[in-house]
This record gives structure tokens, sequence and C-alpha cells, in this order.
């Protein structure tokens, strides 16, 4: 779709016509799924908060707190938010090393190779600040642009390239040169 299509489907959305908003749902409920699913690290849990960003998104989407720009971003700030909300609520740190729901309707050994994948790569970021995860995973597994970083963030553009480059900087330090090496082959941290 392109940005046009997009931008159209969000004016009619903020003219009353939500029926257009399940063209943007579908274009985004995996990515965004993805987003909350590394964050909680259970299925139910992130399919839960993806439906609730979805619904603060269409509830939100003719009022102020959306300009009309970058509707990515925007969304993504809301699955940011939500995820927030939901450790806050439970009382409960966001723990990297929580064990993964095995129980999914995915096939076992593929949903045990990306478990593997997914702790090589929680391992490898475990010294890194929470700010450089954030930036770092946002930037590789999310694949999204520093300007989006920067939205979802509230750090300037700048910033958030100097924290991404100082993770990497730090992972490259930090890690054995063979370590380093799987990270990259497995297509920079990259798990879909």
């Amino acid at each position: 779709m392109s940005s046009q299509e997009e931008l159209t489907l969000i004016k009619q959305c903020q003219n009353g016509d939500l029926s257009s908003f399940s063209y943007l749902y579908d274009l985004y409920l995996e990515k965004i799924y993805r987003f909350i699913y590394y964050r909680v690290s259970h299925r139910e849990t992130a399919e839960d908060l993806s439906s609730q960003t979805f619904l603060k998104a269409l509830k939100s989407i003719s009022s102020s707190n959306f300009s009309g720009k970058n509707f990515s971003a925007w969304l993504y700030k809301i699955a940011y938010n939500t995820v927030i909300d939901h450790y806050r609520s439970n009382k409960k740190e966001m723990d990297l090393d929580k064990v993964f729901d095995l129980s999914s309707d995915e096939n076992l050994p593929e949903q045990t190779d990306k478990n593997q994948r997914i702790d090589l790569i929680r391992k490898a970021t475990e010294f890194l600040s929470p700010k450089q995860k954030d930036v770092l995973i946002m930037r590789v597994w999310d694949e999204l642009s520093y300007k989006e970083i920067a939205l979802i963030s509230g750090d300037s553009e700048e910033n958030c390239k100097v924290i991404f480059s100082r993770a990497v900087g730090k992972l490259k330090d930090s890690l054995p040169l063979e370590y380093f090496a799987l990270l990259l082959l497995l297509n920079l941290f990259k798990i879909n």
C-alpha cells in the first residue's frame, strides 16, 4: 500500500468512515503483534495488548492526539505505551528471561528454534541499558526508521542514532567474535 493510499484511509477514518480502519488494521497487525510479543514473551498477552493498541488507535484517530502524519510511528507509540501500562498495572518489571509459551498452535520444532534464537539475542543484549535495548530492538527487530523511533521514544532522531551506534559498539566489543558473527548471521537479530 502506498503512503498516499494509507493517508486516504486515515482521512476517511477521521471523517467518520471507521470501516476504512480495517485496512490499516490488516496492514499493521503482524508488525504491532511482533513488536509487543518481543516485549511480553507471551502469545495471549501479546494478542490482548495488540487488540488494545488498535482499539485505542481507532478511538483516537479522529482526535487531536493524531495529526495525520506518520501513522506508523503513532501506532507504535500507542503499542509501546500499552506495554508499559500493562507492566505497571501488573506491577511487574519487564523480565527478559521469561519462559516462552510453547503451547501455541505453531509447529513445536519451529517454535523451539525461534525461542532459541530469541534467547540468544536476549543473552547478547542483557548488559545493554534499557534505552539501548529499546532502540536496538526497534531499529533492527521492528525495522523502524530513526525518525519513527524518535517519535516513539521521545528522543531526538540524532540521539536515537547515537544510542543505536553505542549499543552495537557495546555488543561488538563485549561479545566474542563468533557470538557477534552468529548474531549477524541471524539477519541482524531478526527472528521472522
